[in-house]
C-alpha cells in the first residue's frame, strides 16, 4: 500500500491518496481521511473491476450521497447506508440471459449474450 498526503501520528488524516497493492477489489482511494478512515465528501474510490464511486464516505464505507459508475454501462446515483445503496437495482441488458448451452464435449452454464457464452460460466 502506498499513501501520499496529510498525516496525524503516522495515520492518514486530511487530504490524501491511498493506492492498494494486491487488493482483491480496491485499487485506490482519493479524498479525506480521519485518523486512517475514509471519511468526508467528494471522495473517489476506484475498484479493480473498473467500477468507480464518487461521493460521501464514513468509517471507510460508502455512506451518504454518491454515484457508482459501473464499467461505463450504468450509474447508481443514490444515498448509501453502510456501503449499501438505498435503492433497488434492476439492470436490463438487451439480448442477455442466463442459461445452459450444450456442446459435443459438455455444457456451458452462465451468462449468454446474443446466443453466445459471455463470461467464464
Amino acid at each position: 500500500m502506498e499513501y501520499t498526503g496529510d498525516k496525524l501520528k503516522d495515520l492518514p488524516h486530511g487530504k490524501g491518496i491511498y493506492k492498494f497493492k494486491k487488493s482483491f477489489y480496491l485499487e485506490s482511494y482519493e479524498g479525506t481521511f480521519n485518523k486512517g478512515e475514509f471519511t468526508g465528501n467528494n471522495n473517489t474510490i476506484i475498484y479493480t473491476d473498473g467500477y468507480k464511486y464518487i461521493g460521501t464516505t464514513k468509517n471507510s464505507l460508502r455512506h451518504g450521497q454518491g454515484k457508482m459508475y459501473c464499467c461505463d454501462k450504468f450509474i447508481i446515483d443514490c444515498n448509501w447506508t453502510k456501503d449499501k445503496p438505498d435503492v433497488k437495482i434492476s439492470v436490463d441488458i438487451p439480448n442477455h440471459t442466463y442459461g445452459k448451452i450444450k456442446y459435443e464435449n459438455g455444457y456451458y452454464t452462465g451468462d449468454i449474450l446474443n446466443g453466445v457464452p459471455d463470461g467464464t460460466g
